[in-house]
């Protein structure tokens, strides 16, 4: 993804279990130039005891890396996956203390919800 730094965008977060059972932390960006624009961010492996903080702390630094700030984020979705609530619930949480004035529904789209 092209670094973009003076744009808002929604950010898309899905934690899902590979065929290792490892926790897999799924990120998408979607923001408008001249059209929506839906973009994979990264998948990464979790540590098994990740906390709220420390999917709060991987996923600001990933955001660093592609020039997006927490600041031009309009709105974060998640999944409502039983195994994503808590730690996604308690990430939401983190990120308001960064950007008060976030959107928080609690899924995006898949066509399941």
């Amino acid at each position: 993804m092209a670094k973009h730094k003076n744009f808002q965008f929604t950010l898309q977060i899905r934690e899902s279990t590979d065929i290792r059972n490892y926790e897999q932390l799924i990120a998408l960006v979607r923001f408008i130039d001249g059209v929506i624009i839906n973009q994979f961010l990264y998948c990464t492996t979790l540590p098994s005891s990740a906390k709220a903080q420390d999917v709060f702390n991987i996923v600001t630094t990933d955001l660093k890396q592609h020039g997006l700030s927490w600041d031009s984020c309009v709105g974060i979705y998640i999944d409502g996956a039983s195994s994503m609530v808590g730690s996604m619930k308690g990430l939401v949480s983190v990120v308001e203390k960064c950007n008060p004035a976030i959107v928080r529904p609690h899924c995006f789209y898949t066509g399941k919800c």
